[in-house]
């Protein structure tokens, strides 16, 4: 079983994860201004995930729920934020 703080570890790797794609996504909308609107609704909907990320942490910190994060090593997530 994960202990409390890597699963926290894990989960704010992802939610930054989140975040950077979100980043990415919204420099394409200023790249390709025909398709602003889609790269800023895709955008946003990021933004949207790195909350219930969010949301899920403050979650396992008050022990409501466990996640199992064997699919996502610190290694993996990082080397996709790369």
């Amino acid at each position: 079983m994960e202990t409390k703080e890597l699963q926290l570890k894990t989960v704010d790797l992802l939610a930054k994860h989140e975040r950077i794609i979100g980043e990415f996504y919204k420099n394409c909308a200023r790249a390709f201004q025909e398709k602003a609107d889609f790269w800023s609704k895709i955008s946003g909907e990021e933004k949207i995930h790195a909350k219930w990320l969010e949301d899920l942490k403050e979650k396992i910190e008050r022990e409501i729920v466990y996640v199992k994060i064997n699919k996502f090593t610190e290694s993996s997530i990082n080397n996709s934020i790369k």
